[in-house]
């Protein structure tokens, strides 16, 4: 019993990685040959990293989010095996905090210049 709880977390974990591979790719914009071009893993091994049929390593997962310019820390701060994969770019993030503070202070010097 042991063994079938632990395949089917590897599994679970597997196809976790290569979703969250997935989506930070997809969500910078890359595809999968131009990704394979930056790391050097052929675009059908990234497919297979992301559908979750072959097994990607920490190592691996770390180069494939440095060449995308994401973080792999939000997914590994999931409750995992539980919690949906999902990406963070912090840098994208920051310049959306960054641009609506400098909206609303530009609405704060239109409401008083109006005053």
């Amino acid at each position: 019993m042991v063994g079938i709880a632990k395949t089917f977390a590897e599994q679970e974990f597997n196809r976790c990685a290569g979703e969250f591979l997935r989506r930070a790719r997809e969500f910078m914009g890359v595809s999968q040959q131009e990704l394979g071009r930056r790391t050097g893993i052929t675009p059908q091994q990234i497919q297979k990293y992301e559908s979750g049929t072959n097994r990607v390593s920490v190592w691996r997962m770390c180069q494939i989010a440095n060449a995308l310019g994401v973080s792999v820390v939000p997914f590994f701060e999931n409750d995992f095996p539980n919690a949906p994969c999902r990406v963070l770019d912090y840098n994208r993030v920051q310049r959306l905090i960054d641009d609506m503070t400098q909206n609303v202070r530009m609405l704060k010097r239109e409401l008083m210049n109006n005053n």
